[in-house]
């Protein structure tokens, strides 16, 4: 029989640390769908990743700290043609003489790089910090690292600051960040099905029911799917004055030009030009306990342009009669109707 090193794909010391890293960093974020990605990308980009994977995770299975249920999840990333029938089957024959030969030596570098890592991944973090806006409330802030954050109206967000990490979930609602730069620690926003990351720019996000809304103004953005399963999963970059769409249904829209007008909410006031009615109702809906309703249908696409005031939503049916030839009438349920004007 040849011997072992013969028969298994080599690889190199940096390999052997990259794999032992990776290692250390599913223990505690394999459920992070970020990471995932980047490890599928990782062992999925040569036999040679796979092999020095298995092996790190070979010795520390003998010392008993691999956890299963961490690792059958990894185990669903890994590319099942990077694994050929004659290489598992030599490593069947002839892994107890290669282990007892290199774990050793091996487990002594591996030991150093997970106790370190361990460290910094297993360090005891702040609780997220969570803010929320009611129906007509605007909110401002700033975060600890000098960012800024506007809140809309009905809108739900979490941030969690650690040393390695910038991260805020978007539950629900719209935000417009200008983001401090830091380029050893990007933020991350997850909105569920998609993840934006930033280093430093100004843009505008926005998850309402199933529709996730991304607008650049300033810098550069990149959002990927959060589910490695995806094909093709490349990410997507937006610059400056470029806006796109995402739904669970239909996928990534094309790129828009030109979506200075996304933000102005954030100054209190909504702009239009040339939108359908159907449109700002869904929006002034959004800012207002009284809801407007379109009472006839044919005048859903009726072209709206003009400003309506976010501080001002008590008179909103005399700003519609304004911008539009229509009249509105409040019923007995406080529901403003819109008709046609003849």
């Amino acid at each position: 029989m040849n011997n072992i090193y013969t028969q298994r794909t080599q690889y190199t010391e940096i390999t052997q640390a990259e794999a032992s890293e990776w290692f250390a960093r599913l223990k505690n974020e394999y459920k992070d769908p970020l990471v995932q990605v980047e490890f599928d990308q990782w062992i999925n980009a040569s036999e040679s990743h796979r092999q020095a994977y298995e092996d790190v995770k070979q010795v520390y299975n003998d010392f008993g700290l691999v956890k299963d249920e961490v690792f059958n999840d990894v185990a669903d990333l890994i590319d099942p043609n990077l694994i050929s029938a004659n290489t598992h089957e030599q490593s069947k024959q002839s892994v107890s003489t290669w282990y007892n030969n290199m774990k050793y030596g091996m487990a002594a570098s591996i030991t150093l790089v997970i106790c370190t890592l361990l460290f910094v991944f297993t360090k005891t973090s702040p609780d997220p910090i969570s803010y929320a806006t009611t129906t007509g409330e605007l909110n401002y802030f700033a975060l600890e690292d000098g960012s800024k954050v506007n809140l809309n109206t009905n809108t739900q967000i979490s941030v969690d600051y650690s040393a390695e990490r910038r991260d805020i979930t978007l539950t629900s609602g719209e935000i417009h960040i200008g983001v401090s730069p830091d380029k050893a620690r990007p933020m991350m926003i997850d909105t569920g099905d998609v993840m934006i990351k930033v280093v430093g720019t100004e843009f505008n996000v926005s998850k309402l029911g199933k529709q996730v809304s991304v607008s650049v103004v300033e810098g550069v953005v990149e959002l990927l799917y959060t589910k490695p399963s995806v094909p093709n999963n490349a990410p997507i970059r937006l610059i400056a004055n470029q806006s796109i769409s995402y739904s669970s249904e239909s996928g990534f829209s094309q790129i828009i030009e030109n979506s200075s007008l996304i933000s102005t909410w954030k100054e209190g006031f909504l702009l239009y030009d040339a939108d359908a009615l159907a449109q700002v109702v869904d929006d002034i809906n959004r800012y207002s306990t009284k809801k407007v309703l379109i009472a006839d249908p044919a005048m859903r696409d009726f072209q709206v342009s003009g400003i309506i005031q976010l501080d001002n939503m008590d008179t909103i049916a005399d700003t519609l009669e304004t911008l539009l030839p229509v009249d509105a009438t409040e019923n007995n349920k406080g529901q403003v109707l819109l008709y046609r004007r003849f």
